[in-house]
């Protein structure tokens, strides 16, 4: 659907509804400028046979808010079509949802002067989104019905009309004259850069009336101009194509799949140029009256007014107000062209003299197309029903019938609240399951019906043209080309006339969502924002201009500088729009209430859930208790009962390492330096617990967080060692993703080895990371650098050197939680960087008996940290024996193994039907579909890629067409739910066939193109990816990359600057302009290098509402070290 037909489905108000009034010159062919044309002298038949065959418009939003201003400023924002006329065509009905189809109701006739409208009742205000996706109902609710308003259509009540019309001069008043002055000041004060300086100069009421009344003037006079203009272009379509000659009947039109439309004579349309021409003449003369007038005036105001200032802030601000009445007028001349073209392609068609087969095939391949597109535009409109979170009405009814049996349930008093919580908390995911499942069953439904249709019109085609092979001088090739012709104009006209609807509402967002403008409420200035951005930008170029030997003091730096600042400045400093300004302090009111009760309810914690992207809310008592219960049940953290706070003893202990290193020329100083914390963002770690809200009971994983500890940098060294030569060595047993087990799944079957008896077992090791023993850690790791290592080194690094490194990290993994200081004295810390490949080697000495079982029967050994994942074509006795040797090798290892044809692994699900392997993308009976919402305030590229990268995902791990093709329908609603313009989700996905040369995939679910698809995409290598499998195991060992310099391209710079919506959206390609501006130049030293503007972002959810540290008092207290 076209964006001009999105707009046309909001309330059009023209300026004094002039389409209707002009001034006293009214004539008997006074009718709507933009819309006569679609006059009908059938209407009240053609009326009525629209509501037979089930047309229902679709619903105005309205928007609910208390302030009258507001209000007001929407009469000067939108214009109305209450009157003009528009027909809708016969290929345009049905528009509603499918559910709605008899429900005739809610639909309001309006006849005026010869002309039908149907106009759709008003919807509720829109729903608060603050409950969960769950809660909220996604159908519409259905509005009170509406008395049909019905005019007569005779002369006589044109005539009546026009007088009402002329009686009624108050109610047609130009809206300018209506809205409050605080409404009219902000229209000018927005209408310029710093138009507010200029309306404080308006401090009285006979001040400010002086300029409404040349502002009114002004908008009459500019709305003269585009009426002339308009009836210029419908005198050049009446020449273009002969009015006269172009007559359609009713039934023609019908046949046809065409509609009628109102043709003026070319005398009417001169005589109407005639009065427009008169009436722009007269306002005109008034409108110079007052204009000479006013420079007088103003000069004797205090304070005066610049007159050139505010002639320009009125000529903007009635073209701010006439823009969309502009597209309006534009629209309705494409429309007439569009359809005045299809009239005469099909007068072209009959002009051959087809006979009646010639004819009926004709008509049934245009049949075909009009049903193949109201097939599209009923999958639109389900699209844009999701879009707006809002189901049938009888569909949403029916799964929230549920929820009201449910609460029964959970009102009864002998649950606990934990109890209550996870049962709430499940029951609200599996209906919202429910309602995605209907949602996408539907979408397949009507993509299946697009198909059928679209199958049947390639058939008729292929008629066509084997008729044509066998009898050409009959069946001729212009023939064949006026038929196709028009198909194609009946295409372009349809998606230029259907409507969309435009709302968004909040979803439920999610820890990264970004709340929009944080520096409208922030604590510090416009200046002092922009001068932070200004010193991060500046002092990054003119470390780039140091390096080129360029003067930053020269005549150029000293014009080149104030004007970034100057521009930086102005975006900041330029007013936001109402709308985004209204939605941020909405959505910001929302965040600080939250933070207001946090406060003061100590209470009520919110926390992040386990692998999710939500938030738990909860009792805070009961999330402590578990996290006891978590480390009592381990056993492998003991509590600091001295109380001592061991930050410094673990700086010192650092310290202390690395200052060894150095003298044993393990590291260089300057290494060390970088591995030393900053001793202004020094702390100790603290313990925080992600729910795991999917299981019953609701336990906590815990994690240390301690990117600021005195180990963090020590731990992410050793991690960024080793790691590299443990995926080295374990490449073909790692799966690092998902797409590496397919890939691996797929080279099992083509070596023959996949069977109608082939098993998959998945097995998850409980509590890896704090079971590993202390003692049997160490031999592992020892024993893998032994293996692994030049001459008992990795690079500089001995073994001892690096023992020594990671027995400074596992022995001071200490933390804060609840006031009180902990010791982990088992295993490795979750959370640290070190402790992965810790407990990888660990599990790697553990699993080397089935990882030779498995390769002995050309079987597949692969884990995931602490997923195991095997095939087996043994019977379920043997391989159980092998398992239980497995689950008694080592009494630390504790695995729950599953044996089945079909098993859910990482996020697949990978099934054995019959011999043949099917792969596809596993969703949890209770996972919520989330993306990172459309409103977010991130950058546009992050959202414009996430329908592409999600497909990509899809088309790599579904093996088959259809299982591709569910997951991308589920893709689309999820990104429908989060916000996402369903125009820009069709053109990343239309973009995603496009560039991956799949668009036959679009219309056609062929398995054969899909899988030459998958295999590309599935074995596609990126340039990364190709330079890792190059280095081998020995350079690895020798040259550590973690130990060599890094090198930076001196041709690549990188500011920041802090991104937000609104007017900061253009600063990129501003800064951009400025850089190519002064030092782009031919000669310039810097004229190669790329200057790429990075964008910060703001403080997202799980920042401003997620407290997981304790007091500052605690983290950063430095005692004296026990040492």
């Amino acid at each position: 659907m076209s964006d001009k037909a999105q707009q046309n489905n909001k309330p059009f108000q023209t300026t004094d509804d002039r389409l209707q009034e002009d001034d006293g010159e009214t004539t008997s062919e006074d009718e709507d400028d933009a819309d006569m044309l679609f006059d009908d002298d059938d209407d009240e038949d053609m009326a009525q046979e629209d509501l037979d065959d089930g047309g229902i418009p679709r619903e105005e939003e309205e928007e609910d808010d208390d302030d009258d201003d507001d209000d007001e400023e929407m009469m000067l924002q939108e214009y109305d079509i209450e009157n003009i006329e528009v027909y809708v065509p016969l290929d345009r009905v049905p528009l509603a949802n499918p559910a709605n189809e008899n429900n005739n109701d809610d639909v309001i006739i309006v006849r005026k002067r010869k002309s039908r409208v149907l106009l759709p009742t008003p919807s509720p205000p829109a729903t608060q989104l603050d409950k969960s996706v769950s809660q909220l109902s996604i159908s519409q609710i259905n509005p009170k019905k509406k008395k049909t308003t019905t005019t007569t259509t005779d002369n006589q009540s044109n005539n009546e009309n026009v007088e009402a019309s002329d009686n009624d001069t108050e109610k047609y008043k130009s809206c300018f004259l209506k809205v409050s002055d605080r409404t009219f000041k902000q229209m000018l004060s927005n209408a310029i850069q710093d138009g507010n300086k200029l309306v404080q100069c308006l401090d009285t009421p006979e001040k400010i009336y002086t300029i409404r009344q040349i502002t009114e003037l002004t908008d009459q006079l500019h709305f003269k101009q585009l009426q002339q203009a308009l009836w210029q272009e419908y005198h050049s379509i009446s020449l273009k194509y002969d009015f006269s000659e172009l007559k359609v009947t009713k039934q023609y039109a019908a046949k046809h799949n065409t509609c009628r439309i109102h043709k003026p004579s070319k005398s009417a349309i001169e005589k109407r140029q005639e009065t427009i021409k008169r009436q722009r003449e007269r306002i005109a003369t008034e409108l110079n009256t007052h204009s000479l007038q006013l420079p007088v005036s103003i000069t004797e105001w205090q304070p005066s007014i610049d007159f050139q200032i505010l002639s320009n802030a009125i000529n903007e601000c009635v073209e701010k107000i006439q823009q969309k009445l502009k597209q309006e007028f534009q629209y309705k001349h494409e429309l007439l062209e569009l359809t005045c073209a299809d009239h005469h392609l099909i007068k072209k068609f009959y002009n051959l003299k087809p006979n009646e087969e010639q004819i009926e095939l004709a008509k049934k391949i245009w049949q075909s197309t009009a049903d193949e597109l109201r097939a599209k535009e009923q999958q639109e409109i389900l699209r844009q029903h999701i879009y707006l979170k809002r189901l049938p009405s009888k569909t949403d009814k029916i799964v929230n019938q549920l929820v009201d049996d449910n609460q029964i349930t959970l009102s009864n008093p002998f649950l606990d609240p934990d109890q209550r919580a996870s049962f709430a908390s499940r029951c609200s995911k599996i209906i919202i399951q429910c309602k995605f499942n209907l949602m996408t069953q539907q979408l397949d439904e009507l993509e299946s019906v697009v198909r059928r249709h679209s199958l049947t019109l390639i058939d008729l085609q292929n008629r066509l043209f084997q008729l044509n092979k066998e009898d050409p001088q009959l069946y001729t090739n212009v023939l064949i080309a006026a038929i196709e012709q028009r198909r194609k104009a009946m295409i372009t006209r349809f998606f230029h006339t259907h409507l969309t609807l435009e709302q968004i509402l909040i979803l439920i967002n999610g820890l990264k969502y970004i709340i929009p403008c944080q520096s409208l409420f922030s604590r510090q200035t416009i200046n002092e924002l922009a001068k932070t951005d200004y010193n991060k930008i500046s002092t990054k170029i003119k470390t780039c201009l140091g390096k080129n030997r360029m003067s930053i003091s020269d005549e150029r730096a000293n014009k080149a500088f104030p004007e970034l600042e100057k521009i930086i400045y102005d975006v900041y400093s330029k007013p936001l729009s109402r709308r985004l300004r209204r939605r941020a302090q909405r959505e910001h009111r929302r965040v600080t209430s939250l933070q207001r009760l946090l406060r003061q309810r100590p209470d009520i914690m919110i926390c992040r859930v386990d692998k999710s992207p939500g938030f738990y809310i909860g009792n805070a008592a009961i999330i402590t208790g578990k996290v006891h219960e978590y480390m009592n049940n381990t056993a492998a953290y003991e509590e600091i009962i001295d109380g001592h706070c061991p930050l410094a003893d673990n700086l010192r202990a650092v310290q202390n390492l690395l200052n060894y290193l150095v003298t044993q020329k393990a590291i260089t100083k300057a290494q060390s330096d970088k591995l030393l914390p900053s001793l202004d963002k020094l702390e100790l770690a603290h313990l925080h617990a992600l729910t795991k809200v999917h299981k019953p009971d609701i336990p906590i994983r815990p994690i240390l967080a301690g990117i600021n500890c005195p180990t963090a940098l020590l731990s992410k060294f050793l991690n960024n060692l080793l790691a590299p030569i443990y995926l080295k060595v374990t490449a073909e047993l790692t799966f690092t993703n998902s797409v590496q087990l397919v890939q691996s799944l797929e080279k099992y079957v083509s070596k023959g080895f996949f069977k109608s008896t082939t098993c998959f077992i998945t097995a998850d090791v409980k509590n890896l990371y704090t079971v590993i023993p202390r003692e049997g850690g160490r031999q592992a790791l020892i024993r893998f650098l032994e293996q692994y290592s030049n001459q008992g080194k990795i690079g500089t690094l001995s073994i001892d050197h690096i023992w020594k490194m990671a027995r400074l990290i596992l022995d001071n993994n200490t933390f804060a939680y609840n006031g009180k200081y902990y010791k982990q004295i088992r295993g490795g810390a979750m959370g640290s960087a070190f402790t992965q490949v810790y407990a990888n080697i660990y599990m790697l000495e553990w699993e080397q008996d089935l990882i030779i079982h498995q390769q002995q029967h050309n079987e597949i050994y692969g884990r995931y940290i602490d997923d195991i994942f095997m095939t087996t074509n043994q019977t379920i006795d043997e391989i159980n024996i092998e398992l239980g040797k497995a689950q008694v090798k080592d009494i630390n290892i504790e695995i729950e193994p599953t044996i089945a044809t079909s098993v859910n692994y990482l996020d697949l699900t990978i099934t054995n039907e019959n011999g043949q392997l099917r792969t596809t993308i596993y969703h949890k009976p209770t996972a919520e579909p989330y993306y990172l919402p459309y409103t977010s305030d991130h950058p546009h590229r992050y959202h414009r890629n996430v329908p592409y990268s999600a497909l990509l995902r899809a088309a790599r791990l579904c093996s088959n067409v259809h299982d591709f093709n569910r997951e991308r329908q589920r893709i689309d609603i999820s990104l429908l739910l989060s916000d996402y313009p369903p125009k820009l989700i069709s053109n990343q996905f239309q973009r995603f066939f496009q560039v991956n040369k799949a668009e036959t995939l679009l219309k056609y679910l062929n398995e054969r193109d899909y899988q030459q698809l998958h295999h590309k995409l599935l074995h596609h290598t990126t340039r990364k990816q190709a330079e890792k499998r190059n280095i081998s195991i020995e350079d690895l060992v020798k040259k550590p990359p973690v130990l060599q310099p890094k090198i930076y391209d001196n041709k690549l710079w990188y500011p920041h600057y802090t991104f937000e919506s609104g007017h900061r959206l253009q600063f990129s390609s501003q800064f951009q302009s400025w850089w190519k501006k002064y030092y782009q130049y031919p000669e310039s030293p810097v004229k190669n290098i790329n200057m790429r503007l990075c964008a910060d972002k703001n403080r997202t959810l799980e920042n401003l509402l997620i407290h997981k540290k304790p007091p500052a008092a605690i983290l950063k207290r430095m005692e004296p070290t026990n040492s």
